[in-house]
């Protein structure tokens, strides 16, 4: 598969990595750990190089899973977590990054990230906790998630930061506008979160009474008035998939990948045959006509932010940023 350098970091990663939020549980239906262990080795046998989750996805269970797929195989993969914002105060994140690494099962993270901004803690103080960590040799890459880009000008005066988390696809476009551009700017790869849109863009669900009772049922994109452009969008990517002879994923995905400044995607999977097919959506290119109807269909879906919320739909638990 195609690799890119992360950020400056040196490290380079697929451009088709594989998300594990889904592996932690909480919130998805129709998980289990065997089917994620599996579905890890089937990403491995592809060539995915990068495993991303979070100490915050079922309370670490994603990280043991993780931990438990890898053992003997740690050198072949790029492991990236995440810190919690409620652990990012400097009594608590060493706390938190040594559990990481006992769930994961390993003496380093290659690319250690904060997930999520917070008001009560500065931008600062976690960011010299990592600098600490990196001279350490503990981990190799420092990372965001869900940063805009205020957060982003004080990040880069403390650290090298080498990647930037944000939701991204045909329906989720926020960043487009400034942060993508500073994050070019300044040579910070962009790995998209989300690029199906949690799965309402490739043609699985024709209503919303079809769309699973997890954590889908919250989303923004599922609303009266939101859902019937969404739905749109995905009857649009299911007609270009037939074209091209490949899945709705791939194309979603796909259409990601050439967007300048996306240097990867981060497609979650919950079996061996989701990561194998998400993996198609690299080594093609459609037709510039396609990519630009698909932007189009996807901009006129694209959900304002609701007034109070949060620039990217959704608020984790006890998050007030």
């Amino acid at each position: 598969m195609d690799k890119v350098q992360l950020g400056r970091s040196g490290i380079e990663v697929t451009r088709v990595c594989l998300g594990c939020w889904q592996m932690g549980v909480g919130g998805w239906t129709d998980v289990d750990d065997d089917n994620s262990i599996a579905t890890i080795h089937r990403a491995l046998e592809l060539g995915v190089n990068f495993l991303d989750t979070a100490e915050g996805y079922g309370g670490g269970h994603s990280e043991e899973v993780i931990g438990k797929a890898l053992l003997g195989r740690r050198e072949q993969v790029v492991v990236a977590t995440k810190v919690s914002h409620s652990n990012c105060t400097r009594d608590r994140f060493r706390v938190a990054f040594e559990r990481s690494l006992s769930h994961l099962q390993t003496d380093y993270v290659d690319l250690y990230q904060i997930h999520w901004p917070w008001s009560k803690v500065s931008v600062e103080e976690p960011l010299e906790e990592m600098n600490k960590l990196k001279e350490e040799g503990k981990i190799r890459a420092i990372g965001v998630s869900n940063f805009g880009v205020p957060d982003l000008e004080r990040a880069v005066k403390v650290a090298q930061i080498d990647s930037l988390q944000p939701p991204f696809s045909l329906v989720w476009r926020e960043i487009e506008k400034e942060i993508l551009p500073f994050c070019r700017e300044h040579g910070i790869s962009i790995m998209a979160y989300s690029p199906m849109a949690q799965g309402l863009i490739v043609g699985k669900y024709n209503s919303q009474e079809e769309i699973p009772a997890d954590c889908r049922k919250g989303n923004v994109l599922t609303h009266d008035g939101v859902w019937e452009k969404v739905h749109a969008v995905s009857k649009l990517v299911v007609e270009t998939a037939a074209k091209y002879g490949k899945s709705p994923a791939q194309v979603a995905l796909n259409w990601c990948l050439a967007t300048p400044g996306i240097t990867n995607v981060i497609a979650g999977a919950r079996r061996p045959a989701h990561i194998a097919d998400s993996t198609g959506a690299d080594g093609w290119q459609m037709e510039q006509a396609d990519y630009d109807r698909l932007s189009a269909a996807g901009l006129e879906a694209f959900a304002p932010i609701p007034e109070g919320e949060t620039l990217w739909h959704w608020k984790p638990d006890g998050f007030d940023g």
